[in-house]
């Protein structure tokens, strides 16, 4: 998964995943740690930033996630790749300016993932279509 993302984004980059318990801290550590071995032979350095999306532990909802996940997206510097990897809720960013890779629903290796592309403008291509998870 790493690689895809380092092959496919070419600006800063945010990867958020949904929490639940220990085993999405460590998909994003496994992400972060394999990111550092390849980048070291590379000349591509784009930064990575990280970040789980909680769950509320009396509603068991996203709701609060989410909105924390919007406003990160809005004080990060644009454009900006956000990789949502094994995001198992539903979610709109078109507000934070960041609009679905047509196709972009795949896998890598054993990651689930929807690229999003944010402040670039829509448009009818493979980045402007705007999609729910």
């Amino acid at each position: 998964m790493a690689q895809t993302i380092q092959n496919q984004s070419q600006v800063p980059v945010l990867i958020a995943t949904t929490h639940k318990h220990h085993g999405q801290t460590g998909r994003i550590m496994g992400l972060a740690w394999e990111k550092q071995k390849f980048s070291v032979n590379s000349h591509q350095n784009n930064d990575w930033q990280y970040f789980l999306t909680g769950r509320d532990p009396v509603t068991k909802d996203y709701n609060q996630g989410i909105k924390i996940l919007k406003n990160q997206i809005s004080q990060l510097s644009q454009p900006l790749d956000l990789w949502l990897v094994e995001f198992s809720i539903e979610a709109d960013f078109a507000s934070q300016n960041c609009f679905a890779e047509h196709k972009s629903r795949k896998f890598a290796g054993e990651y689930r993932y929807q690229l999003y592309h944010c402040g670039l403008e829509e448009a009818g291509g493979d980045i402007g279509r705007r999609r729910k998870l």
